[in-house]
């Protein structure tokens, strides 16, 4: 019966997401993009082998404005990692440093530019933590999308099939909707950074361009 459950959710977030493909309006939206390209660069030399995913506001931006030319880039990149490099082989270039984020993953800076280094297996929903061993790769994207705050938030860049996948933020841009994805989460977050559930998603809505479904 998981089984089942698990391969249902599996098909709802990337089979799906294939009859709404958004990709080349996130390709368009990198073309040139040097910040984007020397993030990627960074995060690859990093990892060991398997695949990453560009995750939330850089994708979820890049295509929102390629659609309808609204919002700015963001200088924060987040990358789900596979197979990352331990904390202590980390190789960064010449004036970056190197810090940790509220969760324990890796964040890189240099000025204005940041790069948040998340481990894939450290990503997962608090729940799935004691079958961590069992899941397959799909399971535990599954596992890290479900707990994204808001619906805008789950949406991502595979690298290795070269594609936008997640139905949740796939629908968010088409629909111009943002709403909470997972409450939960989104209440913990709002508790650690001392802020209310209302200036978070004031933060995230681009331009005030999404009609707000709470």
């Amino acid at each position: 019966m998981i089984r089942d459950i698990l391969f249902i959710k599996v098909f709802k977030y990337f089979i799906v997401a294939l009859a709404m493909d958004l990709t080349p309006y996130f390709l368009r939206g990198i073309e040139g993009d040097e910040r984007f390209a020397e993030a990627v660069g960074i995060v690859r030399q990093n990892t060991r082998g398997g695949n990453i995913w560009a995750i939330g506001g850089i994708v979820f931006r890049k295509i929102f404005y390629q659609l309808y030319g609204i919002g700015s880039d963001s200088k924060d990149f987040d990358f789900l990692i596979e197979n990352p490099a331990p904390w202590v082989e980390l190789r960064l270039p010449l004036g970056w440093t190197l810090s940790q984020t509220s969760m324990g993953s890796p964040k890189l800076k240099r000025g204005d530019f940041r790069i948040d280094f998340i481990p894939l297996d450290n990503a997962v929903a608090i729940q799935d933590k004691e079958r961590l061993e069992r899941m397959s790769v799909e399971e535990k994207l599954v596992s890290y999308f479900s707990k994204a705050p808001l619906n805008i938030q789950a949406i991502a860049y595979d690298f290795d099939n070269e594609r936008v996948i997640v139905e949740e933020g796939i629908r968010a841009i088409l629909e111009k909707r943002l709403k909470i994805n997972c409450l939960q989460e989104l209440l913990e977050y709002c508790k650690r950074k001392d802020i209310t559930i209302e200036e978070y998603v004031r933060r995230r809505n681009i331009a005030s361009a999404l009609q707000v479904i709470i």
